[in-house]
This record gives C-alpha cells, structure tokens and sequence, in this order.
C-alpha cells in the first residue's frame, strides 16, 4: 500500500498551498498500523479542523488553566461559558486557494485521503480505549 495511490488532485492543491497540512500528513503517514480511530479522532482530526474547512483562519482563545488537578473548574467549558464568548471573524482570504482551503469540499479533499489511508492500514477492529472505527461514506466525510 503506498501512500501516492490515495492522492487526488484537490488534495495536492490543499497540502502544497499550506506546509502545516504537509506536517500532518507526516503524522498520518506516521500513524499507519496504529488503531484507526484512535489516530483520526484523537489527533488527526482536532489538528485538521485548524487548517481546512469551515474552522481555517478563525483565531483560537486561549483559556485560563490551573495546575491544581483538583480546580475543576479550569479544566471544564461550560455551555454558559461558550455562548457568551465572543469568537473573532477570520482574516479574509487575499486569494482563491485560501478561500477554497476554507470549504467543506477542501475539507473532505484532504480528509478523505487520510482517513481512507489509515483505515486500509489497520487490520484491528478497534482498540483497547474502546474507540470504534469511524464509518464514513462520501456524503458523511466532513462530519468526522
């Protein structure tokens, strides 16, 4: 199984326009034989939304963190919390690429590259933290 027989033209155009897609890709080539699920959901998948999609450009608030394991407090978002956060608009996209990179269809061009990758390399059916093996299709791609 190589690598270069999963890629697509709109995957290529993705990963050339930003070096930080091509680090990921690194790490999916990297996570090959390691659970499915556990790859995408646990480190694929929170990296990607960053850089393509809906997500891309949109600046991330940093929260306040304590040390102490016993401030929970600091480790919880509550949804009171979430709604009255004010998110920033993102910079507007200067040419068609960067504004392409911000769709869903960027999206599943690059995502359905690796997650077709990595569930052909992993001959387990799960794993022992339970994560099930994502089920996608072509019209599901992008809720993953």
């Amino acid at each position: 199984m190589r690598f270069e027989d999963y890629v697509t033209a709109d995957y290529t155009r993705a990963v050339k326009a930003d070096h930080r897609l091509q680090a990921l890709e690194t790490t999916v080539k990297f996570m090959v034989g390691q659970c499915y699920g556990c790859a995408w959901s646990e480190v694929i998948k929170p990296l990607a939304e960053s850089l393509v999609g809906f997500s891309r450009n949109i600046p991330v608030q940093a929260k306040e963190y304590s040390d102490d394991i016993f401030d929970f407090a600091s480790h919880v978002v509550t949804g009171e919390e979430i709604m009255r956060r004010e998110f920033p608009e993102a910079v507007e996209a200067e040419n068609g690429t960067e504004e392409w990179l911000r769709t869903m269809e960027a999206y599943d061009a690059v995502t359905a590259v690796w997650l077709k990758f990595l569930e052909d390399a992993d001959a387990a059916e799960g794993c022992m933290l339970r994560i099930p093996k994502p089920v996608y299709t072509p019209s599901n791609w992008s809720i993953l």
